[in-house]
């Protein structure tokens, strides 16, 4: 029996480069004959229900054709079904595929390695119910997000950016581990199974998708100089060499904050009070471009 291809297409993805990119999906496809479906979400959230359908009628691999928050739904709705993830990119933030050793702009070679199916195994992170496979975190970067998305434009997110910097009030958080919590006030707190966020900021930069374990990057109350030091530097990745970031790993950690705040979890926006996060180690198969993983 011949493989089932299923994609499931955000058609806002990126501005509208999700739909764009949909004649040449289908090219693709209709080259190699394959056995394919592919759907279209109308709605957030609906990536989730719509792989869950793929999954049910022995559709394997499902290809998430959008960017991260695209591949946060499909993953929620194969995770621990045994179904191979792809992933073309084509949102305004394409961090996780870039661990799987392919760029955010897919060219012919790119297409050829996708359709080869070579595979590996990533973590998959859990929190308060909901799994992610790129990271989640909360602070300054979620607070922007999250005002961002009310507002749209490159200018609500320039203005949010500058506004924070200057007058951000870093919450209590309260990190709790093997029963001791330790009361701080934050900054950024990332916990990453990938290394790039919000576009290309190298937050958790030394992180290892299939090493069972997250690292996490925290950075507690700053001065507005040791803000604009950080955010220059994490680009880089070499903020972690800050004396005001601690880098740190483990496969389970619990937050608790005093009002409940905006966090991302792959790029989407959510709010909650307390943060319960484990990893599950080698939870999903990924398609990856074998040639262009980093050692």
């Amino acid at each position: 029996m011949s493989e089932k291809w299923g994609f499931i297409v955000n058609p806002v993805a990126g501005g509208g480069r999700g739909e764009r990119i949909l004649s040449e999906l289908h090219r693709q496809i209709k080259s190699r004959g394959l056995n394919a479906s592919v759907l279209m979400t109308t709605k957030p959230g609906e990536g989730t229900s719509l792989a869950e359908i793929l999954a049910e009628r022995g559709f394997n691999p499902v290809v998430a054709v959008g960017g991260d928050g695209t591949v946060n739904e499909v993953v929620n709705g194969i995770a621990l079904k045994g179904i191979t993830l792809g992933v073309v990119p084509a949102g305004s933030g394409n961090d996780f595929v870039h661990m799987l050793g392919f760029p955010e702009r897919f060219k012919q070679d790119h297409w050829d390695a996708l359709f080869q199916r070579q595979t590996g195994n990533v973590d998959l992170g859990i929190c308060n119910g909901r799994y992610f496979i790129n990271g989640m975190g909360f602070g300054f970067d979620a607070l922007v997000a999250s005002e961002v998305s009310e507002a749209k434009g490159a200018r609500s997110y320039l203005f949010s950016v500058i506004k924070n910097l200057l007058f951000y009030r870093e919450p209590v958080v309260f990190s709790i581990k093997d029963g001791t919590a330790i009361k701080r006030n934050c900054f950024l707190k990332t916990v990453g199974i990938g290394r790039r966020f919000g576009g290309g900021f190298l937050l958790t930069v030394d992180a290892e998708p299939d090493d069972g374990l997250f690292d996490i990057c925290t950075a507690d109350k700053l001065s507005v100089l040791q803000r604009l030091k950080l955010l220059l530097r994490v680009r880089r990745g070499t903020h972690i060499r800050c004396k005001e970031v601690r880098y740190y790993r483990t496969d389970s950690v619990v937050f608790q904050c005093e009002q409940v705040m905006p966090y991302h979890i792959d790029g989407e926006v959510l709010y909650a009070k307390n943060f319960e996060v484990k990893i599950i180690p080698s939870a999903i198969e990924v398609i990856i471009n074998a040639s262009n993983i980093r050692d």
